[in-house]
């Protein structure tokens, strides 16, 4: 009986860390709670990819208010944005907000 709520636990911690939000890259707290994904690859010569993927709740105005605030993190005020492009990609049913950019710090 005691490993069976041991196993119940541990189930429910993976789901409640499976919810958690994003850590941004930028040193400041998240913009909104219903941001999932901050994903921050670098591409070499100051050049870099970033993924914003929110929940069924998130705004794309919310995804671009936290790729402002991650860009400004990790450039300041002197950069180039070479790409951004908006999307959904559904999940059991539900559409989900992704934003999508290539930029490069100055």
């Amino acid at each position: 009986m005691k490993y069976c709520k041991i196993i119940f636990i541990l189930i429910s911690l993976s789901f409640l860390y499976a919810c958690s939000t994003a850590t941004s890259y930028s040193g400041k707290p998240i913009v909104n709670n219903d941001i999932r994904e901050i994903d921050l690859i670098p591409m070499g010569s100051n050049k870099y990819s970033l993924l914003i993927r929110g929940n069924i709740y998130s705004e794309q105005s919310e995804l671009r208010a936290q790729f402002r605030q991650e860009i400004s993190g990790i450039c300041g005020l002197n950069y180039e944005v070479i790409s951004i492009d908006t999307s959904e990609v559904e999940h059991l049913g539900y559409k989900k907000p992704i934003l999508e950019s290539v930029f490069i710090c100055k």
